[in-house]
């Protein structure tokens, strides 16, 4: 059995109107994939959850962020932050990866997430500090 903290550190984030922050969760380990949906719903967040970087193209243009990992079959996560910024440059990519020094261009993602997580507290705050103050 698998036990998820208790948030305490973030509330749910809201900007003009109301609306709930969309982020995009790309992995295609089901695992991690459902550890980082859980933990921004805990905090606040809506997601969108896809288990490749093809299935989340479809997505790009109805989110607030994305959070991916690097290491994943077909399209990797510097190729999705490729697109999603290429699509929408001002949209906040992170890329999780296990393996930081593998990553070849670093200037797609606004955040590099080394796993594992010091503490899966700490994905949402990373969230916060790349989100633009407008969308908030």
């Amino acid at each position: 059995m698998l036990y998820y903290p208790q948030i305490t550190s973030t509330q749910a984030i809201k900007s003009g109107g109301g609306r709930m922050k969309t982020i995009l969760v790309v992995d295609d380990d089901s695992l991690i994939r459902d550890l980082v949906d859980t933990i921004l719903k805990i905090s606040g967040f809506e997601t969108i959850v896809c288990g490749s970087g093809e299935e989340a193209i479809l997505h790009i243009d109805a989110v607030d962020a994305v959070v991916t990992d690097f290491q994943m079959l077909g399209m990797n996560g510097v190729d999705l932050a490729r697109v999603a910024k290429h699509r929408r440059s001002n949209l906040p990519v992170l890329i999780m990866t296990g393996k930081p020094d593998l990553i070849p261009n670093h200037h797609w993602a606004d955040k590099v997430i080394t796993k594992p997580f010091p503490s899966v507290n700490d994905i949402p705050l990373w969230l916060l500090e790349v989100l633009p103050e407008e969308v908030k």
